[in-house]
């Protein structure tokens, strides 16, 4: 099963187009069927013919032509997918839309309001995702959007594109944004050392040292440890393993990450680290030095201690 992720909101709409505005469908590869418009059949090479995205100044857009009769309106959205056993990708999806076509033109053919003097707008942004209209006689266009007094697209061409339905017809895999092993373990990407970062830090900004005591509070049922090795330095990390533990492991972990320490300072190296995270939405974690002089920092920044028995949970849930 393919599960996708699609991050676009069609409340936020941009039309993203290349070039002139006007161009063809690739020929003999579609057209309409026997049926007429509506039951158009748009190929994949017709949809993959329309760009995803583009480093080009935006396009304004043609106004549709008087005759133009549009079958299908395509784009090309980005989109992440989880690959079973593979990890989580991003994707190029070419979808498509053959029903509502009418209504889309009519208000595409609308013209745009004249702003009045002295007209106060709000300010937010109005997109739609990059779309093609695709005509009977085989003609692509990127249409001009009338907008209303305050620039953005008219309300009628917002409702009409709302209320396509989009076909995926083509898909295209990206770059990987998670590993099957950062899905399993449920650990956010991108954490940095924190500990390794603000130690570098002049002395009068650096954490000050922790009496130590309950580094969670309320105490949370579970954690999950997140394990990470830093590369170049602090901030360019990568991930390692982890899991989640409860139970006497949790209560143990506790236990080891809460003694105090006399200074936050430490003239040994590391270069891997745990987050110790709470299941509370908004709890700050914990950052556990492995390695060094195995500190931890705690979530009111400052430095306590980890017992080598907190280590060796932490290793053991990072695999």
């Amino acid at each position: 099963m393919m599960s996708w992720r699609v991050p676009v909101a069609l409340v936020a709409l941009a039309v993203a187009a290349a070039g002139c505005g006007t161009l063809h469908a690739p020929t003999n590869v579609a057209g309409p069927s026997t049926r007429g418009p509506a039951n158009v059949v748009v190929s994949a090479q017709v949809a993959r013919s329309v760009h995803c995205r583009t480093t080009e100044r935006q396009a304004v857009g043609v106004p549709v032509p008087a005759r133009f009769v549009a079958v299908a309106a395509i784009r090309c959205i980005g989109s992440e997918q989880v690959v079973p056993g593979r990890g989580l990708w991003q994707f190029d999806l070419w979808q498509v839309a053959e029903h509502g076509l009418a209504r889309l033109t009519a208000a595409l053919r609308r013209p745009s309001a004249t702003p009045p003097p002295g007209v106060l707008c709000a300010a937010y942004l109005v997109s739609v995702p990059l779309f093609v209209l695709l005509g009977s006689d085989g003609r692509m266009i990127y249409p001009h959007l009338p907008t209303d007094e305050c620039g953005h697209p008219r309300q009628e061409v917002l409702a009409a594109v709302q209320a396509l339905h989009w076909v995926t017809v083509s898909a295209q895999r990206g770059r990987q944004v998670e590993t099957q092993a950062v899905i399993e373990s449920g650990c956010p990407v991108g954490w940095k050392d924190m500990i390794g970062f603000l130690s570098g830090l002049a002395r009068d900004q650096s954490p000050r040292p922790s009496p130590g005591g309950r580094v969670f509070s309320p105490r949370p049922l579970w954690l999950r440890v997140c394990v990470y090795r830093d590369r170049s330095g602090p901030l360019d990390t990568v991930f390692v393993g982890g899991g989640r533990i409860s139970g006497p492991a949790e209560t143990a972990l506790l236990a080891g990450i809460a003694a105090g320490r006399d200074s936050a300072a430490c003239a040994r190296a590391h270069t891997m680290f745990a987050v110790v995270l709470p299941p509370q939405i908004g709890a700050m974690p914990a950052y556990v030095e492995i390695g060094g002089c195995q500190r931890v920092l705690r979530p009111d920044n400052r430095i306590g201690q980890a017992s080598p028995a907190a280590l060796v949970i932490i290793n053991q849930a990072r695999r």
